[in-house]
């Protein structure tokens, strides 16, 4: 079994499996680009998750018991780990936050995605939101 352990994603990846160690890649830019000229928002999950001492890093399977606050469960003890911490509420709030605005005014809170600046939210303690992060790991 392939572990996971960098801290991101591969290059522009939505999303990786850590048991396969292949990509279901979709970078968060074109996705929202081919919404057909509807609004998108894209994310990106980089929070460190403590399992394993933080040693899978942000990776998938923390997003699944995040955003309900399912620290304490079964579930979400395997994705996030035994002792969540203060963090782990920290990400449910920002989440819960952004969802919540969506689905009462349909704005999560930020500018909706623009190919030219690609805003993204960087969900992390602290969270921001910045131009694609994988961006500034591409050459000009």
């Amino acid at each position: 079994m392939h572990v996971w352990s960098r801290t991101r994603t591969p290059a522009g990846c939505t999303s990786w499996s850590s048991a396969t160690g292949r990509s279901a890649c979709r970078p968060a830019p074109r996705a929202a680009q081919a919404t057909g000229g509807g609004r998108a928002w894209p994310y990106d999950l980089t929070w460190r998750s403590p399992e394993v001492g933080g040693a899978l890093g942000a990776r998938h399977g923390p997003d699944g018991p995040l955003p309900f606050g399912l620290h304490d469960t079964h579930a979400g003890q395997l994705a996030i780990g035994p002792d969540p911490g203060p963090a782990a509420r920290e990400m449910t709030g920002q989440i819960r936050s952004a969802w919540t605005s969506f689905a009462a005014t349909v704005d999560p809170g930020r500018r909706a995605f623009d190919p030219r600046r690609r805003p993204t939210r960087v969900l992390d303690v602290p969270g921001t939101v910045t131009a694609y992060p994988e961006d500034m790991s591409r050459p000009p």
